[in-house]
């Protein structure tokens, strides 16, 4: 069954889509960010046509997208599961407007509210809106969250783990964040992405801090400097690297991020010592000390 509108709210952004709209999938974490009634920040206009012809020079590809840019116009190509029998599922129209265009070409019953999600750039719209989605597993401890961020197999679940089991924290994603500020002030807010973890919620927290993790015999923390922390952080934080304005935007969060918030390089042990390594180095931040140099 197709929905005439439905409308996506992650963080301050309110996404309304339009025409063809297919059903989530199956087990989807989508329909807990469907609001039923609001005004849009960004249209999506779904609509069946299997015929187009893109006006622009490849300039990147990858097993899941082709990109075509012409000065302010960017063709985005999309393949459903990554692979070549899908080419083409849809290609967005993105003109830095307020309505993109997303032409379906194969509209059968595997294509999903999901993949629509996956191929509109939406890292780019938050992006533009001083918002950033962060790699990362996140826990709530007294009203607020910690993100735990790394290269994927590097811990980051086995860390938030541990503060659950330790320090009754609650895990509430184990992938993905969205950060945003609200009257000034960093927020991690939930999105419906999981990846592997299963572990998705919505929620809006205070930040308290973000800690960047590697893998060590012993635990050694550090605070890191802002300029090593915004680089660590444009790292790790979604973007389309053939996106110039992505990679400025992305850069102004992390900057701005960097300038508020204590951020930590954490080589750590997968026990109990790590939980406690970091609640030593949280309240040394609170009286403004550095508990250490830039190793990152």
């Amino acid at each position: 069954m197709r929905n005439d509108r439905l409308l996506l709210r992650l963080g301050e952004l309110t996404c309304a889509f339009t025409g063809w709209v297919p059903p989530a999938s199956e087990n989807s974490f989508l329909p807990q960010f469907l609001v039923s009634d609001g005004s849009a920040d960004v249209t999506v206009e779904i609509y069946y046509d299997p015929d187009i012809r893109i006006p622009a020079p490849k300039v990147y590809e990858d097993a899941f997208c082709r990109a075509y840019v012409s000065g302010e116009r960017v063709w985005l190509e999309n393949s459903a599961f990554g692979t070549m029998k899908t080419w083409a599922y849809s290609i967005l129209h993105y003109d830095h407007s307020d309505t993109l265009r997303l032409q379906i070409l194969s509209p059968t019953s595997t294509f999903k509210m999901d993949h629509v999600i996956a191929g509109m750039m939406i890292e780019s719209l938050l992006l533009a809106r001083e918002s950033a989605i962060l790699h990362s597993s996140v826990i709530a401890v007294d009203g607020q969250a910690i993100l735990f961020t790394a290269p994927s197999g590097t811990g980051k679940s086995t860390q938030a783990e541990l503060w659950r089991k330790h320090r009754n924290a609650e895990v509430l994603n184990g992938d993905r964040a969205l950060l945003r500020f609200g009257n000034g002030k960093p927020l991690a807010c939930g999105l419906p992405f999981a990846g592997t973890s299963g572990i998705c919620n919505r929620f809006e927290l205070p930040i308290r801090a973000i800690v960047f993790l590697s893998q060590a015999k012993e635990n050694r923390i550090e605070r890191m400097r802002p300029t090593a922390a915004v680089r660590a952080l444009v790292s790790q934080i979604s973007l389309h690297k053939w996106h110039a304005q992505d990679v400025q935007y992305a850069a102004g969060i992390a900057l701005r991020l960097a300038e508020c918030l204590p951020i930590y390089h954490l080589a750590c042990l997968p026990e109990e010592s790590a939980v406690e390594c970091l609640e030593a180095a949280m309240k040394g931040a609170n009286n403004g000390t550095f508990c250490g140099t830039d190793a990152v």
